[in-house]
């Protein structure tokens, strides 16, 4: 009998160290791979719940632009994918080619319906407000190039689904000579089954770039407004009337709606609940976005637009009138890059505004620059700031110079003329508009004041920092007339 009991408590003793042994491999397991697991489970949850879920089967349309690719010799009927294989045909070879190639996982995009449902991004205060019945009407221009077809068709059904009829006068593609033959004949077919008389298509004989792309769909512009998009976004609920509310009331704001992120490995739909975006430039001409700092929303509800200096490029909207006056886009500047800065500059020191609006949301995949550039980017980027800084920066473009010392060199034809008609402040006017020079930390203990004078007087003190002639930095009197504390400010090339 204490045999019998002795080698019970010996097998129960075996199962408990068994069990504790498989509890904590599977701690470990989770501990390792529990974000690749939850990312899987992203992935999983976006095929089942948002392409094939029963609720939508009736309303999804789907298109592919391609019947059958061929990789490494292997025919691949993409339209014959369904919920069964379409997790093994993302994982093949020809997939991962072709997100390789695109820089976008365009064979799951294949699988999503191009009016496929998104989550609503806005301040939950932006459901309460309203807006006049009069708005005016918008254009909407979206120059594409090599754009794959369903993420293209998702952009235009997107803002057909969610832009009310009355406002939106037409949607402008204009394909700047694209050679994908999938963006051809039948593309254009699909188009003009799956959209509406409204979509337009505007073909370029040859490369001309974004800037210029977005300027001759722009002379086919009727309606009231114009908006810029690139030709992968979507827009959420109620994007437009935000917008075109702060154009009504001055016809000389430009508002920008506030971006989410569409990831482009596996379409989620990505935003972070109360964030406000804010966008700046350093000296060095790289455009950021960050945060706006607890002073600015001092006083701010979640749905009052804030102050704007520089744009991302599309999703804003400007009223037609005034953004010829202001000279439009540089029609000077090359392929892409810089009208993102030099259209803004123009904005608000010209007598206009440039506005961030939280209630209007647009969904942006974020990818690498897929222009070709003959003359190579850098160079491109350069000729294109040059012409930027050298009509707007004033004396402040030496800081730039001192970054890049090459951009000297390119010669160009000067534009200073537009900016004397449009009777435009210098910089300096308007820098000396802004007293309070703000901290680059939150909630900072010591706030410190930059006059137009030069001299760095710290708040709370009255005193200014001074620099002895040993390098040593010391608090004194302030004094205009002391060259030891005349400060000014540029980026560190080191």
């Amino acid at each position: 009998m204490r045999l019998v009991r002795r080698y019970t408590l010996v097998i129960f003793g075996l199962v408990v160290l068994l069990a504790t042994v498989i509890f904590f491999t599977l701690i470990r397991i989770h501990a390792k791979y529990g974000d690749r697991n939850k990312l899987r489970f992203q992935k999983q949850k976006t095929l089942k719940d948002d392409i094939f879920s029963q609720n939508q089967k009736d309303t999804a349309v789907f298109y592919t632009g391609m019947d059958t690719v061929w990789l490494n010799g292997q025919a691949v009927n993409v339209r014959l994918m369904d919920a069964k294989n379409a997790e093994t045909i993302l994982e093949s070879p020809m997939a991962k080619e072709l997100e390789k190639q695109h820089e976008i996982n365009v064979i799951l995009s294949d699988l999503l319906p191009i009016n496929r449902r998104i989550p609503d991004s806005r301040p939950p205060g932006c459901e309460l407000l309203t807006y006049p019945a009069d708005l005016p009407t918008t254009s909407i221009v979206i120059p594409f190039y090599n754009e794959w077809p369903s993420i293209l068709l998702r952009t235009v059904s997107s803002i057909l689904a969610r832009t009310p009829t009355h406002l939106l006068k037409e949607i402008i593609l204009v394909d700047d000579a694209s050679d994908m033959q999938t963006l051809k004949k039948e593309f254009e077919q699909k188009i003009k089954e799956l959209t509406s008389p409204i979509v337009k298509m505007i073909r370029l004989p040859y490369r001309q770039g974004l800037i210029r792309a977005r300027l001759e769909g722009f002379n086919h512009v009727t309606g009231q407004v114009v908006s810029f998009f690139d030709s992968h976004m979507e827009v959420n609920v109620n994007w437009l009337e935000p917008l075109l509310a702060e154009i009504q009331k001055d016809r000389r704001t430009v508002p920008m709606a506030q971006l989410d992120y569409i990831n482009r490995g596996n379409f989620v739909y990505e935003f972070e609940a109360g964030y406000r975006t804010k966008y700046g430039f350093d000296w060095r001409l790289v455009f950021f976005e960050t945060y706006f700092s607890a002073m600015q929303l001092k006083g701010k509800s979640e749905t009052d637009p804030l102050p704007g200096v520089v744009m991302v490029g599309p999703a804003f909207v400007v009223d037609v009138q005034y953004f010829k006056e202001l000279g439009t886009y540089d029609s000077g500047m090359k392929i892409w890059g810089g009208e993102n800065l030099e259209f803004p500059w123009r904005v608000w020191m010209c007598g206009g505004r440039l506005i961030h609006v939280p209630c209007s949301r647009v969904g942006h995949i974020a990818r690498p620059q897929p222009y070709d550039f003959p003359d190579g980017r850098s160079e491109t980027e350069a000729y294109n700031y040059k012409r930027a800084i050298e009509v707007w920066m004033d004396e402040y473009k030496n800081y730039v110079y001192n970054i890049f010392p090459s951009m000297r060199t390119f010669a160009l034809t000067s534009t200073l003329q537009l900016r004397t008609n449009l009777q435009c402040i210098v910089v300096k006017g308007y820098l000396e508009k802004t007293p309070f020079m703000e901290g680059c930390f939150q909630n900072e203990k010591e706030n410190w004041q930059h006059s137009k004078d030069g001299l760095l007087r710290h708040i709370n003190s009255g005193l200014c920092l001074e620099i002895r002639e040993d390098k040593l930095l010391f608090m004194n009197i302030c004094d205009r007339k002391n060259r030891l504390q005349h400060w000014t400010f540029q980026q560190s090339t080191s």
